[in-house]
């Protein structure tokens, strides 16, 4: 497996830092080590390892198993409360937070988007085939089922009709219960609204996305 580690600079004072798995599909041949890469590459950017970005707001994002990684990965910065401060928010696209099979997973039907029910339930079987239910709750590997106190503040997005619909929605239930969820609408607003209104591409509109978490989290300490 090739692990890469990219920081890249969008613009004056704000950098864009990422953990990618070249020619990997999902998880890759990696399977749930891939939560102990993150860990690492988030120890290393939030404490001594770049030191020349020490007084950056950090933002952590992740789409789909990026998604599960990044929650997963948070919950695990509470064991270094110092580190965990200096991430003001989380951007978190579909992720996957219970690898039993959320409802809307598990009675997907071939008109969901890419993936239907049973091919998504055996993927995650395959992704720890040395647990059974119980043990994949763990919060270790789902994040839904974990202590969410102390987490920053997250903006969560899904499709009505994407299979992780429920992941979200439960997600984001425990989060407004025990930490903080932004206000959505007006972000999502311009997100979608500058997608088809041509203002800017998916990829851009993940970028705004971000922005505008950051600088809600700074407004509002």
């Amino acid at each position: 497996m090739i692990v890469r580690i990219e920081i890249e600079g969008a613009r004056a004072g704000f950098f864009a830092y990422r953990v990618s798995y070249e020619s990997e599909e999902l998880y890759g041949d990696a399977g749930l080590a891939s939560l102990a890469d993150c860990l690492v590459a988030a120890r290393c950017v939030l404490g001594d390892g770049f030191p020349e970005f020490a007084d950056l707001p950090v933002i952590v994002v992740g789409e789909s198993a990026g998604g599960h990684l990044a929650a997963a990965t948070l919950l695990q910065l509470k064991q270094w409360p110092a580190l965990l401060q200096r991430v003001c928010g989380a951007l978190l696209y579909y992720g996957v937070f219970d690898l039993t099979g959320t409802p809307s997973v598990r009675n997907a039907g071939p008109d969901t988007l890419v993936l239907d029910g049973p091919g998504m339930v055996e993927a995650l079987r395959l992704l720890t085939p040395d647990l059974d239910d119980q043990q994949r709750r763990q919060p270790v590997v789902s994040p839904l089922y974990g202590d969410l106190e102390g987490l920053p503040p997250a903006l969560m997005f899904v499709g009505e009709l994407d299979p992780l619909r429920d992941d979200t929605v439960l997600m984001a239930e425990r989060w407004k219960a025990t930490a903080k969820v932004w206000p959505v609408l007006l972000i999502f607003l311009v997100v979608i609204g500058g997608i088809y209104g041509g203002l800017f591409t998916p990829t851009e509109a993940a970028a705004v996305g971000a922005l505008a978490t950051g600088i809600e989290a700074w407004r509002t300490g």
